[in-house]
């Protein structure tokens, strides 16, 4: 076995970790244009709304840094920031784009998720209620990027982008995760799984818990990721 010297493990880490704080620093930007994508659109919602009657609540919310949230109707989406860089698997079908056969050292990603709740879930704090991932935005140090996620987003990007991450993909993914979840509906808890309810759960109201959603079919290009 070859031996290792203190200096080729410091240049090693060194190296990995400035890619990875680096990218961790793009993926950050691109999470602030979504937010503020996010943001505009929500106005904008809000005010085509007003004549609606009865009027269709819209509102917009930071949740700290790394998460922030677009209620609408009954519907809430919830936008996180990975605070992790992923690399992917060598057999991963993504590994396959040139850029990666070319470069397969610089086979990171940061990663923006995309939740769909109930809006009444938080409300009410049902903490049984599920969420459903509705996309997955995974984003290289060289901007390009691909997208996972229920019919129809799982198109937008199915594999790793020719050209960089821009303001007009990623309202087009706000657009289409806003558009899936109108269109899907909750299903109700069959009777059984709700017959019986514990003086707890009544106390912290998780007793109204939702089932899943209809129409919601997750797309996934591959294998895991690992950290």
């Amino acid at each position: 076995m070859k031996k290792i010297t203190l200096q080729e493990v410091q240049a090693e880490m060194t190296q990995k970790a400035s890619m990875k704080q680096s990218l961790y620093i793009q993926t950050l930007g691109y999470f602030n244009r979504m937010q503020e994508i996010t943001r505009k659109l929500s106005g904008q919602l809000t005010e085509s709304f007003k004549s609606s009657n009865p009027p269709i609540p819209v509102k917009f919310e930071v949740e700290g840094e790394l998460e922030f949230r677009l209620r609408f109707s009954g519907d809430l989406l919830v936008f996180q920031m990975h605070s992790n860089i992923m690399a992917l698997p060598e057999d991963h079908p993504v590994m396959r784009h040139p850029h990666l056969i070319e470069f397969p050292e610089n086979a990171y990603f940061g990663q923006i998720l995309i939740y769909n709740f109930m809006a009444d879930s938080f409300r009410y704090l049902r903490m049984q209620d599920m969420g459903h991932l509705v996309a997955r935005i995974w984003i290289h140090k060289d901007a390009l990027y691909w997208v996972e996620g229920v019919r129809p987003l799982n198109f937008l990007q199915p594999g790793l982008s020719e050209t960089p991450l821009n303001d007009e993909s990623l309202e087009q993914i706000v657009l289409q995760c806003v558009y899936v979840s109108s269109q899907t509906d909750f299903m109700a808890s069959p009777f059984y799984l709700i017959q019986q309810l514990t003086v707890e759960e009544k106390i912290s109201r998780n007793e109204n818990r939702a089932g899943d959603k209809l129409g919601f079919q997750m797309q996934s290009k591959g294998n895991d990721t690992k950290s």
